[in-house]
C-alpha cells in the first residue's frame, strides 16, 4: 500500500505549467499543441494506470520521452536530452515512472540562472545490478540542500518539499530492500547526477511470454 501511495504522486507544478504552455500554444501553434494534449495525456495515462506496478526499462524509457517533448515544447533550445540504453537491460522490470522524476530533479535544480541544460540518462548492467543514472550539466545543488536531501532519502518518512526523489528511493527499498536506492552527488556550478541501483530482474516477463504461449 506504501508504495501504490508513493507511486500515484504526480507533480503538480508541471501539469499546471504544461497545460499554461497549451494554452499559449493553441493561439501561436494550433498543430504544436495538438501534440502537447496527446503527449501529456499518454504520460497521464500511463502514469495514472492501475493495471501494472512494473514495467520494463523500455517501456518506462518510452512514457518518459513524452515527458521529455513536453519539456521541449516549454523550454524549446533552452533544453537538450540524449538517451543511452544498454539493450542489454531493456527488458528488465523496474518500478513504474523510475526515470521521470529524475529528470524532474535536474529541471528544478539545473536552470537557475542558466540559459541552457543538457540532461543525458544512461542505462547499464553493472555485475547482478541494472543502473540507471540521469545526469546534468546544470548549476547544481548547494551543499546545505545536497545534505538535506541526503538526510531525507535514508529516512523513513519525509515531510519536507523533497517528494520526487524520496518517492524513488523508497518504492526501490521497500520493494528489494535497503541496499538498493538512489545515490547523489552534485557540484555548484557543474551539475547533478542521480543514480538509481537496482537487481536485474527478467523473471516477470519470462512468466508474461510463458503465459502468451500457453494461449
Amino acid at each position: 500500500s506504501q508504495i501504490k501511495q508513493l507511486q500515484s504522486q504526480f507533480n503538480p507544478h508541471f501539469l499546471f505549467n504544461t497545460l499554461e504552455n497549451i494554452r499559449f500554444m493553441c493561439k501561436l501553434h494550433p498543430d504544436s499543441a495538438s501534440k502537447m494534449v496527446q503527449n501529456l495525456s499518454t504520460l497521464l495515462r500511463y502514469s495514472i494506470s492501475n493495471t501494472r506496478e512494473e514495467v520494463t526499462v523500455k517501456e518506462d524509457i518510452a512514457y518518459t520521452e513524452n515527458y521529455l517533448s513536453l519539456l521541449k515544447y516549454r523550454f524549446n533550445q533552452r533544453f537538450q536530452y540524449d538517451i543511452d540504453i544498454s539493450p542489454e537491460i531493456e527488458d528488465c522490470i523496474i518500478p513504474k515512472l523510475l526515470v521521470q522524476p529524475m529528470i524532474e530533479n535536474s529541471i528544478k535544480y539545473g536552470f537557475e540562472d542558466r540559459e541552457h541544460l543538457v540532461v543525458e540518462i544512461t542505462g547499464y548492467r553493472e555485475e547482478d545490478n541494472l543502473v540507471v543514472i540521469c545526469s546534468d550539466d546544470g548549476i547544481g545543488i548547494t551543499p546545505g540542500v545536497l545534505e538535506e536531501i541526503r538526510q531525507i532519502l535514508g529516512s523513513s518518512t519525509n515531510r519536507s518539499s523533497h517528494t520526487g526523489l524520496y518517492n524513488i528511493n523508497r518504492r526501490l527499498q521497500l520493494r528489494y530492500g535497503e541496499a538498493y536506492g538512489i545515490r547523489i552527488e552534485s557540484e555548484r556550478g557543474k551539475g547533478t547526477a542521480l543514480k538509481v541501483i537496482l537487481p536485474m530482474c527478467y523473471e516477470e516477463i519470462q512468466a508474461m511470454q510463458s503465459q502468451g504461449g500457453k494461449d
